[in-house]
């Protein structure tokens, strides 16, 4: 196998963009299909479901096979001890939390500048909805992301130092969500995510992070649409996000005491970061950020 061929960041960068580019092809194709079948809204969660399928996850598959490498190592699936596991699921759980009052910051000041900050989610309404949500918008995505960013992305970034390799790909994990709003959060969780799986050599650890921090949010956002009491959600967050921010960092620094033996090297100058994401690919996902967001913001039509 050729090391280079299968770790080269411009090409990484390619296929990113490609990715992306499927997933706006396959929602307006999904969009034009519904409204020639049915009347009402289209569902989010069956567009999503349609995306991570064929726009993330048989890419990635793609991926590997035109790599020819050895799916197990390249995509580190190695197991994790129980008591890691849990704790990756209290990490999930927080990390959730403190993600919500990043987004609070971004929300605050979008508010200030009167832009839109409202995004509805489907509601499920029994517990067979409740199923199918979780799926869509939970399970789906922490799994398949997770092959796309910390699987594929990060393979590419990692020789250029951990520290570089981590930021980069939580910028780009945070752009790729394409939502002003929910910015800070995918940041935060994106370091967290690619940190996990270098420290654990194992990607099942970010899959079980990502997981957990996004059923919680789908449990939060329920949660606060069934109430609609802006009083009692307000406090509940609250309470919850000082918990979760007094109990993150004992909580990391006991999983990383799991993994004493496994140091990441963190490589690589700071000030090669920006270097890293000025290229083409990722100035054409950056353009598109900024088209969608002006876009959602009213300021033109399609």
């Amino acid at each position: 196998m050729n090391e280079r061929r299968v770790h080269n960041i411009n090409g990484v960068n390619w296929f990113l963009l490609v990715t992306i580019m499927m997933q706006f092809a396959f929602t307006f194709v999904y969009m034009v299909i519904y409204s020639f079948l049915y009347y009402g809204k289209p569902s989010e969660s069956v567009n999503l479901i349609i995306n991570q399928i064929t726009a993330i996850f048989l890419p990635v598959v793609a991926y590997a096979i035109s790599k020819n490498v050895d799916v197990k190592k390249f995509f580190r699936f190695k197991r994790l001890p129980a008591k890691s596991v849990v704790q990756l699921m209290g990490l999930g759980f927080c990390g959730q939390f403190i993600g919500q009052f990043l987004n609070i910051i971004i929300i605050l000041v979008m508010t200030l500048f009167k832009l839109p900050v409202s995004r509805e989610l489907p509601i499920p309404e029994d517990g067979a909805g409740l199923i199918f949500t979780v799926f869509a918008i939970a399970l789906m995505p922490g799994i398949f992301e997770e092959l796309l960013i910390r699987g594929v992305v990060l393979r590419a970034y990692e020789k250029k130092g951990a520290r570089n390799a981590i930021i980069v790909t939580a910028v780009l994990f945070s752009i790729m969500h394409f939502d002003l709003t929910n910015m800070l959060a995918p940041f935060f969780s994106g370091m967290l995510f690619a940190y996990v799986v270098l420290k654990t050599d194992s990607l099942f650890s970010s899959i079980i992070l990502h997981v957990t921090n996004n059923i919680t949010g789908v449990m939060i956002y329920i949660l606060v649409r069934k109430i609609d009491n802006s009083i009692i959600t307000g406090i509940g967050l609250s309470v919850m996000i000082v918990i979760s921010l007094i109990a993150f960092l004992p909580l990391l620094a006991a999983f990383r005491r799991g993994f004493p033996k496994r140091r990441i090297d963190k490589g690589g100058p700071g000030g090669e970061i920006a270097k890293l994401l000025i290229n083409l690919p990722v100035i054409l996902i950056m353009i598109t950020f900024i088209i969608v967001q002006a876009y959602n913001f009213g300021l033109f039509k399609m």
